[in-house]
């Protein structure tokens, strides 16, 4: 079973799309993605200061959703707001 944890909603679509935490194989952290405009977030300070977002296109799987315990040792961990089970 997977969950997707989210932290507040995106900055750009506000109530439609909330941030999702991801865990990045390219330097084995955590950063978030909005679940609906696919805008990325790589630290806390610019999420919060809506700064430095960025949109990427993947051509291979470089994240995936990430788990609890990888997000409980970030910085993302005290804006827990949610999780949704994903099927």
């Amino acid at each position: 079973m997977e969950y997707a944890y989210h932290v507040g909603e995106c900055p750009v679509c506000k109530d439609w799309g909330l941030m999702e935490v991801l865990y990045n194989f390219e330097g084995s952290r955590c950063s978030i993605m909005c679940e609906e405009c696919l805008l990325e977030f790589d630290t806390l300070i610019d999420f919060l200061e809506c700064k430095n977002g960025y949109r990427k296109t993947y051509e291979k799987a470089v994240a995936r959703l990430a788990t609890l315990e990888e997000i409980a040792i970030t910085e993302w961990h005290p804006y827990l707001m949610e999780s949704n089970r994903i099927l």
